[in-house]
């Protein structure tokens, strides 16, 4: 009677032995059955090896490198130290910026010069001449600007804009720019700015 029944513990535990895997021939436990057995050993040989050559190879050039230099900050009556200026554009480049005061000072009969810039580097400029009421631009007075995206950059110094100053002092200067057909290298270029800054 022992013999039988460690007959039968020694068959069940073959056939638990069997149904686990203990043969060394079998896929281990947990991995799935199909495989493949012909992994690729290396890359194929026809990869592209260089970028087309048609790609943009650089940044637009002509963009500007630097701001108006040489306006006044120290002029007679002392500098102005804030304003802003809202410039439209359109033509060459269609764009509407708000940019804030920079730098500037106006000294009646004697010079004017205001720049506003933003963090963008879009900049518009006055600066020449003082005036008061309305004045073109001339080769002793000139409107500029630099538009970063779209691209316009302009200068006129040949009347194409009408500058008129509603307010001229020391401490505040406030007025409205109007530029017609402005040639440049970005195109033609139109421009109304309303702009003000105070001491």
């Amino acid at each position: 009677m022992r013999s039988v029944r460690s007959l039968a513990m020694v068959g069940t535990l073959a056939v638990l032995l069997a149904a686990c895997g203990g043969g060394g021939d079998e896929t281990p436990t947990g991995l799935p059955s199909g495989l493949p057995s012909n992994l690729p050993t290396e890359l194929p040989s026809n990869l592209p090896t260089e970028l087309p050559s048609n790609l943009p190879t650089g940044l637009p050039t002509g963009l500007p490198t630097g701001l108006p230099t040489g306006l006044p900050t120290g002029l007679p009556g002392g500098s102005l130290s804030s304003g802003s200026a809202h410039v439209e554009f359109s033509g060459g480049a269609e764009a509407t910026v708000d940019l804030p005061f920079s730098n500037g000072a106006y000294a009646e009969n004697i010079a004017i010069g205001l720049a506003f810039q933003d963090a963008s580097k879009n900049t518009f400029a006055i600066a020449g001449t003082a005036f008061t009421g309305t004045a073109k631009t001339s080769s002793t007075l000139s409107v500029s600007w630099v538009l970063t995206s779209p691209v316009a950059i302009g200068t006129s110094t040949s009347g194409e804009c009408t500058i008129t100053l509603s307010d001229a002092t020391a401490t505040h200067v406030a007025g409205t720019v109007d530029c017609q057909n402005v040639q440049s290298a970005t195109g033609a270029e139109n421009v109304h700015a309303d702009f003000d800054a105070t001491g």
